[in-house]
């Protein structure tokens, strides 16, 4: 049985990315690309390149940039489509309105792509990854996450974390910084990102729905009721 948790008007979300590990050739991306469903939605197109140096002891002989696919943006650049040859993600920046609208956009690009792709391509794992960011903070204690910090006063702070639920892997970066001396104000990141292995793309829908349940246990037990009472505002 799922947890209720409080449903939050004004979430502290900047950014939220989804998407799966899959093997493509260049040539399967191209032909991805070409699609005109992904053309009309997001009509900003730009070269996603990876650098390989090679040499020796005597020093560099070449810098190769390589193109390992292709990066997809909507008109005011605030949700991306990268097409690489290691995965399909789909990320969106200070414009998320629901989880259930995500899911929708997300399994709705897939489809566009599943029409184009061989039956027999594998699906290695799938991703959600949630980041958060709260400012202006004077009462450090309401980050409950830095009470697992034994110097915990010591301010700002990194800590990343790794945590296993069942076939849900999550990897948590916390991060606490002072933004203002003259009046103590803080400002907190946390990012939560979890990942799962499917087989299949009829997983997808499922496979975010547990990792979201996993998220939210994080983001939840990670913040005092205060704070999470003014997000419900």
């Amino acid at each position: 049985m799922l947890k209720k948790y409080p449903n939050l008007k004004n979430p502290p979300i900047v950014e939220v990315v989804v998407g799966i590990s899959i093997e493509l050739s260049m040539e399967e991306i191209d032909i991805l690309s070409k699609s005109e469903e992904l053309k009309k939605q997001f009509p900003i197109k730009k070269e996603i390149k990876v650098s390989s140096i090679e040499g020796n002891e005597q020093g560099i002989k070449s810098i190769n940039d390589d193109i390992n696919g292709y990066l997809f943006q909507n008109e005011d650049n605030l949700i991306n489509i990268f097409l690489e040859k290691n995965r399909i993600a789909y990320s969106i920046r200070n414009k998320y309105i629901s989880f259930e609208e995500l899911k929708e956009n997300y399994i709705n690009l897939v489809n566009i792509f599943q029409k184009k792709l061989p039956a027999s391509k594998q699906i290695k794992e799938i991703g959600l990854r949630y980041i958060n960011k709260v400012i202006d903070i004077q009462d450090t204690n309401l980050f409950k996450i830095q009470l697992i910090i034994k110097k915990e006063k010591i301010i700002p702070f990194v800590v990343k974390f790794n945590k296993d639920n069942n076939n849900i892997k999550s990897t948590i970066i916390a991060t606490l910084g002072m933004k203002d001396k003259s009046n103590n104000k803080y400002d907190i990141i946390l990012d939560i990102n979890t990942h799962t292995q499917i087989s299949s793309l009829d997983d997808i829908e499922n496979s975010l729905d547990i990792m979201r349940e996993e998220k939210n246990e994080i983001f939840f037990s990670s913040f005092d009721k205060k704070l999470i009472e003014l997000w419900e505002k």
